[in-house]
């Protein structure tokens, strides 16, 4: 506790003296408590995790703007000013939006000032200093002495709903910066790992986040990229290393079962069947749900070879059709006395006719004709295919 103690103190300390910028202030932060052994994951009272960069991001914001804020209040109490002028931003915390960009007093009572008619709001009633309101934890709002009568209030107003929405939109963006930095991190994990598997899932990941950041961003003229709250600077968590190696042990799990079972439709290596798992994961699902299915004529080599086979014929008549359902057709095209229930044409003809009926229930599409129904999900996924007399009574008929 004395040794992180110390160290924020003396890195708050250097970003108020105006010798290091706040970023390399956190660069510097992180850095030392890692070569104290200081852990990658921090735990505050409510039993939440904080990352490194997270938390030294709030320390050191939070400090600094308090210290600045301090010099100003002081200097007010010196010469017995109690009001202030509240700076606005476009996006800002719902204790904040209702007076930002206000003529604001520490009393406990607001008040009229007789000498402008401008009204004085108490900052008490708005949280004022506690972790969540007004001047608390992460609040970049700053006040000036302000002088009734004297000063002019020319801070820019903005509606308090629209800057509460707004600030939802920025509080996004945080929690998307987050996932780039944890995928970041774990991506690094497995180059040190040589693990191929966690590099194609993280890599990926982190993309996927990265590229949800851009579309936020350029949707919303009031959010800006910042590229160092996506920069990574601690090491992996315990936690983390454990996820990484425990991911890549399922996945060659599962390549060794489908490399066992699909003969010649089988990926040709690890690297192949990650590839195929975290750039088309319903794909992946097909081919392990086969592999692993116990279904009585999805026991040998040779059936699961057809099953995969048929999965991909599906796939060239613009069929698409969910593990579930293919293990179905598959298990239930024949009668136990051999019968043949539906076979390949039957389902292509159903599915090339109308839905004409949706489940009140989920909303899902059915195609059912012939006594046969191919239930699909809103995306176009055959989910289910069935052998019916008449349709469920929750169906209702589509004209």
């Amino acid at each position: 506790m004395k040794t992180y103690q110390q160290i924020i103190k003396e890195t708050t300390a250097s970003v108020i003296a105006g010798s290091k910028t706040p970023e390399r202030a956190l660069a510097d932060t992180i850095y030392k408590w890692r070569d104290k052994g200081i852990t990658p994951v921090l735990i505050d009272k409510g039993g939440h995790e904080w990352s490194l960069e997270g938390y030294t991001r709030t320390v050191i914001d939070t400090t600094s703007n308090r210290a600045f804020q301090a010099v100003r209040n002081t200097a007010a109490a010196d010469n017995g000013i109690d009001t202030f002028v509240m700076s606005s931003h476009a996006a800002c915390r719902p204790a904040c939006a209702p007076i930002q960009g206000k003529t604001v007093t520490t009393r406990l009572t607001g008040f009229t000032a007789p000498e402008s008619g401008e009204w004085f709001e108490p900052l008490d009633n708005h949280g004022y200093k506690e972790p969540s309101g007004t001047f608390g934890i992460n609040c970049h709002h700053m006040m000036w002495p302000y002088i009734p009568g004297v000063n002019t209030n020319d801070q820019e107003q903005f509606d308090p709903q629209e800057s509460i929405e707004r600030y939802k939109w920025q509080q996004k963006q945080r929690g998307l910066e987050r996932k780039v930095r944890e995928f970041k991190r774990n991506e690094d994990l497995a180059n040190q790992l040589d693990d191929d598997v966690g590099r194609m899932k993280y890599g990926l990941d982190k993309r996927k986040y990265q590229s949800a950041l851009r579309k936020l961003v350029n949707d919303h003229d009031f959010l800006a990229r910042d590229y160092g709250r996506e920069k990574v600077y601690g090491p992996a968590s315990e936690r983390a290393t454990y996820k990484v190696k425990n991911e890549s042990a399922k996945v060659l799990k599962e390549y060794d079962t489908i490399a066992s079972n699909l003969g010649k439709y089988a990926p040709k290596s690890l690297s192949e069947y990650s590839k195929m798992k975290y750039t088309n994961r319903r794909e992946a699902n097909v081919y392990t749900t086969i592999a692993n299915s116990n279904k009585s004529n999805l026991k040998t080599v040779k059936q699961r070879e057809s099953a995969i086979e048929t999965y991909l014929n599906f796939k060239k008549h613009d069929v698409n059709i969910s593990d579930h359902a293919l293990e179905q057709y598959v298990y239930h095209s024949r009668c136990k006395n051999g019968q043949l229930n539906y076979n390949f044409n039957t389902i292509i003809n159903n599915h090339s006719n109308p839905a004409n009926y949706r489940d009140k229930k989920d909303g899902r599409l059915i195609h059912f004709y012939n006594r046969l129904a191919l239930i699909e999900e809103v995306d176009g996924r055959i989910v289910t295919i069935t052998k019916l007399d008449k349709p469920k009574g929750r169906w209702e008929s589509i004209d």
